[in-house]
């Protein structure tokens, strides 16, 4: 806090010595006292020596700032989860609506489960930065974890709206809709899943998802219809895994 309290106090000094300003270049330019003159000039120019003085430490706490978000990204690529946290906190301290720090504060908090805290963070950061497809992943991952399930749906499909081709957030909407008990929609997520990723063990655990929602016929001719190769491949059948409903 000490870094921030000295930036204020630097702040009003711009503020002061500005106003300032103002009132000397007036008194230099109507006063017909030399002196007078000259006193307000060496004036003038200190005060703009402590101008430039005080900017330069504005920029100087935007870097400690930047600072600080890049160790806590280090930190947390290490998974040195409190570590991390610490060099958020201060970066927040410096500036509380750093959207890099907001997030990777609320990124560490959910690697440690305290997933209602992360919710928090989350939040505040979507307050600085609405549009951010992941932020809203990671909100509607917190809340699946909660149970939450409603609110897990919004930011889910939040997501998808900002970034249609963020696949991870139709995993995660397919799984929500069918804790729910909506095969249908839970269906169609996964099946933009499928559309979207080619990572063979995902796309095989997805199917078997699928097969294991009690579908309709139609679902399952679609199905069959799109990934039969996969499915012989994968040797999975409706028997195998499924409940097929007429």
């Amino acid at each position: 806090m000490e870094i921030v309290k000295k930036a204020n106090k630097k702040t009003l000094i711009v503020i002061v010595l500005s106003l300032w300003l103002l009132v000397a270049c007036g008194i230099s330019y109507f006063s017909q006292v030399v002196h007078v003159k000259v006193l307000m000039m060496v004036s003038i120019l200190a005060s703009l020596l402590i101008i430039v003085n005080a900017l330069e430490w504005k920029q100087s706490i935007s870097d400690a700032k930047k600072d600080l978000v890049i160790m806590g990204e280090n930190a947390k690529r290490a998974n040195r989860w409190d570590t991390a946290m610490k060099f958020y906190k201060e970066a927040l301290k410096i500036d509380p609506d750093s959207f890099d720090a907001r997030v990777g504060l609320g990124f560490c908090l959910q690697a440690k489960s305290r997933f209602t805290e992360a919710i928090k963070q989350y939040n505040r950061a979507l307050v600085v930065k609405p549009d951010s497809p992941e932020t809203h992943f990671a909100l509607g991952e917190c809340h699946l974890e909660t149970y939450n399930l409603e609110e897990a749906l919004e930011e889910f499909l939040r997501a998808t709206q900002i970034d249609p081709h963020l696949f991870k957030a139709y995993l995660k909407l397919g799984d929500t809709y069918r804790f729910l008990h909506k095969s249908e929609e839970a269906f169609k997520a996964y099946d933009q899943f499928l559309e979207l990723c080619v990572k063979e063990e995902q796309r095989k655990e997805v199917m078997v998802k699928m097969l294991d929602l009690g579908i309709t016929v139609d679902m399952g001719n679609s199905m069959i219809e799109k990934y039969q190769a996969e499915l012989e491949k994968y040797q999975l059948t409706f028997e195998s895994g499924a409940r097929l409903n007429n």
